[in-house]
């Protein structure tokens, strides 16, 4: 039984090798067209750098105590959804 099944042993046929070859083509299409959907999505958009312009530059320890204070007495529970959502980008 056991000679009868190792006889028999062939390994992949062409048919099996073919489809495996599409799935992996298909798999990489996909992958390729998304990636490209990103990249034309950011250079039309400019989002690959945010800048908020409207912050002045921190040039000594005194800017950063400020901007220290400003953030604590920010009250962020009293923040419409564009404020919070302003908020959240510029920490990003």
């Amino acid at each position: 039984m056991i000679k009868q099944l190792m006889k028999n042993k062939q390994g992949f046929s062409a048919v099996e090798m073919i489809v495996i070859l599409v799935i992996i083509a298909s798999v990489g299409f996909v992958g390729y067209r998304v990636f490209q959907g990103q990249q034309t999505s950011n250079e039309t958009t400019g989002t690959t750098e945010t800048v908020n312009k409207s912050d002045p530059p921190i040039e000594n320890s005194d800017d950063l105590q400020n901007a220290e204070e400003d953030l604590n007495n920010m009250n962020i529970d009293n923040l419409d959804s564009t404020e919070l959502e302003q908020a959240e980008a510029d920490l990003l």
